[in-house]
C-alpha cells in the first residue's frame, strides 16, 4: 500500500468528524409579580430521566439566576439547591436563589416541547434554612443541540490531509 493511501486511511479511520449529539433543554418561565419572563439553557448528553441526572448551565438566567447546574431531584422535578453549591444567590432580599421546574410529563424523554401547569419555581431562601417558591407556568424545550465538531478530530483531519499534500508534492518532485 503507498504512503498516501496509508494517510488517508489513517485520517478516516481515526477520524470521527463529529462528535455525539447533545441535547439542550430550554426552560422559560413565564413573567409573576415583580418577576418578568425569562428562559435558560442547559445540556445533557442524554434525557434526564432518574433522581440525580445533572444538566450543565449554557446560557441565559432566570431574572438573574444562572446557575451551574439543575438536576432532576427526589420529587421527579428539575431543581437547583437554594443555597450553597450551585444556588444562584446569597439567601437573602428578593433576588432569585434557585429554580423548580416540573413538567406536567415528567420526565420528559422525546424531543419537544413540555408544558409546566403553575409548576414553574423561582426559589427563595428566606434565612435560617427555610425557603419558599414563587410559581408561575412554563415551558421546557428539548432540542438536540446539532453534530459538533471535536478538536481533536479536526486536527486528525487536518493531520491526514498534510500527509496526502506532502506525498503528492513528494510524487511531483521526482
Amino acid at each position: 500500500m503507498k504512503f498516501k493511501h496509508m494517510a488517508l486511511s489513517l485520517g478516516l479511520v481515526l477520524t470521527s468528524p463529529f462528535a455525539a449529539a447533545s441535547l439542550i433543554y430550554t426552560f422559560s418561565y413565564d413573567a409573576v409579580g415583580n418577576y418578568a419572563a425569562a428562559s435558560i439553557n442547559f445540556s445533557s448528553a442524554g434525557f434526564a430521566q432518574n433522581t440525580g441526572d445533572v444538566l450543565t448551565y449554557v446560557s441565559g438566567d432566570i431574572n438573574g439566576c444562572s446557575p451551574t447546574s439543575i438536576a432532576v431531584d427526589s420529587l421527579n422535578a428539575f431543581a437547583t439547591p437554594v443555597f450553597g453549591l450551585g444556588s444562584c444567590g446569597d439567601g437573602t432580599g428578593v433576588d432569585v436563589d434557585g429554580l423548580f421546574f416540573r413538567p406536567d410529563v415528567m420526565p420528559p424523554m422525546s424531543l419537544g416541547t413540555f408544558f409546566s401547569t403553575q409548576t414553574a419555581g423561582r426559589q427563595f431562601e428566606s434565612g435560617g434554612g427555610s425557603n419558599f417558591y414563587v410559581y408561575s407556568s412554563g415551558l421546557l424545550t428539548i432540542r438536540d443541540a446539532g453534530d459538533v465538531p471535536e478538536p481533536t478530530s479536526w486536527a486528525l483531519a487536518g493531520l491526514a490531509l498534510a500527509l496526502a499534500a506532502g506525498t503528492r508534492a513528494q510524487r511531483r518532485t521526482k
